[in-house]
């Protein structure tokens, strides 16, 4: 029996077994040449610019992948510098891959410590990637694009590719790529399979999310609409013609202004449409705006929402049956007082057969601990669009509904809004509740909550919901518009006006409006001087019975009180008057939701002491 070995045969055997080993469990390094580039577990690491000693550079391309084949998985990849030269290389353990000379790197535009050191970081990248190694684990794919992921390795090139499901999708291979070409729609994997190792792709193919209009036409109102309300007319015309569970739609730029009345534009708007189950798509659309703004009406009644007031959980609002063409104002104001975060929703429903349109007015405020500012947010936006007869109009396809406002309320937090609302047909009702802001209707969820609801939230159809709950109607006050006047005799007793004072009566003649919160005072009033001396005269207004906010139309603007503490004035206007002459004032104010009514206006001389 042989009981010693030579070291050589020891090592020689050592090497033997490490191959083996290596065929065993696959590959270590696939290395070749594609004419003058070298390619590593199927990465483009570098392409020969010269030739040399008679050799090509396909040549030295193909000695360097030969080179490259013999790695053991240990050694390093290193770039050195040739003793006593400015010569680089590029070494595996003591062998060399590449000699960067001058004449080389001169060609690569760079030197040669640069060169060698990008080189032999490539290489060792590329070795690193182990057998197989995909870009990504899943792809999601429209049904009329491919896509292309990485694939690398040391088995990379020799692996076999199988989609499963067969029909979803084939697969076209290249140099370190899989390009996966759809077929049909669904969800399925690619399997990648190589001596030792394997590695998977999950693909899903879905439909786009929508088919984008070419064009939608947008209506607005006013003496001019703004830019928003024209954007957001636009957007709301788009949602209508989107079919889709959980469609949304984002605008990403647009390319249309205000229109004052009368005018027409068009303009172009990018638009991004998901939905649920959906490849997301992203187009322009054309967009025709008119604004028609002979059409506005004056609001008939007013349905006040405040009944209850504090909200502890789920819970109907109200409700109300649209008479076509009779506009009316809408008030809502309420509290979270429960526990748990609540979603004021107001619907538009569609119960006719044919579509509806409706035209809206909307100021409305999100949840915010002071319930006294959350009304004054909301009359101020509302107040800005009302007083120029601002309006947008918006599609109920038949037997729908769609979102008026869907707005958070966390513990604590009011909600408060007024709105200007007008039905073209019959058919049309509205439906308030408070549900609980983890299980808020299906179809609108994957929108946020917040201000425009009605829109940036499309249509649903009725048979998609769960039943609406039809609420009695109740707090209808016809005609919500006072009158109030004063008359001021320079030298006499002080002008007097209270407004929130006498309340409106309901619509069945047996309750009463208490402050006349979103009511429309015109105040007329009439300062005279009979006296021989020029007389200046304040107009001030009180906060006469707590905290309030205030909100006036003056001269065709508005004017943005604040809010104020009990018995705190601010003053309204100086009016001069000559000897012997009269002014006349006008001038309109609303009571606010969340203030304390009623307040008063009061009319004396200037540097009267209160």
């Amino acid at each position: 029996m042989v009981r010693w070995m030579s070291k050589a045969i020891v090592s020689a055997m050592a090497t033997l077994g490490l191959a083996l080993a290596a065929y065993a469990d696959g590959t270590l390094v696939d290395a070749r040449a594609s004419g003058a580039r070298l390619i590593v577990n199927e990465v483009s690491v570098y392409t020969v610019k010269t030739g040399r000693g008679g050799r090509t550079p396909a040549s030295r391309a193909q000695e360097m992948a030969t080179t490259l084949g013999d790695w053991d998985g240990r050694a390093p990849i290193r770039a050195d510098q040739e003793p006593k030269s400015k010569v680089w290389r590029v070494a595996m353990a003591e062998r060399t891959v590449l000699t960067a000379t001058a004449e080389e790197a001169k060609a690569a535009q760079s030197s040669p410590e640069a060169l060698a050191r990008s080189v032999a970081a490539k290489i060792s990248t590329a070795l690193k990637s182990g057998k197989i190694a995909l870009g990504t684990q899943s792809v999601l794919l429209p049904p009329d694009e491919s896509g292309s992921v990485r694939l690398v390795g040391s088995e990379a090139r020799k692996a076999t590719v199988k989609v499963t499901p067969a029909g979803l999708a084939k697969v076209v291979r290249s140099q370190g790529l899989l390009k996966v070409v759809p077929l049909g729609l669904g969800e399925g994997v690619v399997n990648v399979t190589g001596v030792s190792s394997d590695a998977f792709l999950s693909i899903r193919v879905m439909p786009y999310a929508a088919k984008l209009p070419a064009r939608v036409e947008a209506r607005v109102f006013g003496v001019e609409a703004r830019e928003a309300a024209v954007g957001n007319a636009a957007m709301a015309a788009l949602l209508t013609t989107l079919a889709g569970d959980g469609v949304r739609v984002t605008e990403v730029s647009r390319k249309l202004g205000a229109l004052t009345g009368g005018a027409s534009a068009l303009g172009r708007v990018r638009y991004r449409v998901e939905a649920n189950d959906a490849f997301p798509v992203e187009g322009v659309v054309a967009v025709h705006a008119k604004n028609l703004s002979a059409s506005i009406r004056s609001e008939e009644v007013l349905l006040y929402s405040n009944d209850p007031e504090n909200v502890p959980g789920p819970a109907t609002l109200y409700g109300y049956d649209f008479l076509p063409k009779k506009a009316a104002r809408l008030l809502w104001h309420h509290k979270n007082t429960g526990t748990s975060g609540l979603v004021v929703e107001y619907l538009l429903v569609n119960e006719g057969l044919t579509p509806a349109k409706v035209r809206v007015t909307m100021g409305e405020s999100e949840g915010d601990p002071n319930p006294t500012l959350s009304g004054y947010r909301a009359a101020t936006q509302f107040l800005s669009a009302w007083l120029t007869d601002e309006a947008v109009e918006i599609t109920l396809p038949p037997m729908s509904a769609r979102p008026l406002i869907a707005v958070r309320a966390n513990p604590g937090e009011t909600v408060s809004g007024l709105a200007r609302l007008e039905a073209e047909a019959p058919g049309v009702r509205l439906m308030g509740r408070a549900v609980r802001a983890m299980s808020w209707a299906g179809p609108w969820r994957v929108a946020t909550t917040g201000p425009d609801a009605w829109a940036r939230m499309a249509p649903v159809p009725l048979s998609e919901l769960p039943p609406i709950e039809r609420p009695p109607t109740l707090h209808v006050y016809p005609h919500p518009f006072r009158k109030e006047s004063f008359r001021y005799e320079q030298g006499g007793r002080y002008g007097y006006v209270r407004v929130g004072e006498n309340a409106i009566p309901d619509a069945s003649g047996e309750g009463k409006l208490h402050g006349n919160f979103g009511v429309l005072y015109d105040i007329d009033g009439t300062i005279e001087n009979p006296t021989s001396s020029p007389a200046e005269v304040e107009i001030v207004f009180e906060a006469s019975a707590g905290y309030t906010g205030a909100l006036f139309e003056w001269g065709g603007s508005l004017v943005k009180a604040g809010l104020l503490q009990t018995k705190a004035e601010y003053l309204l206007s100086n009016v001069k008057v000559p000897p012997g002459e009269r002014r006349r004032v006008q001038f309109r104010t609303i009571p606010l939701s969340g203030a304390n009514y009623p307040v008063t206006i009061i009319v004396r001389p200037v540097g009267s002491e209160r």
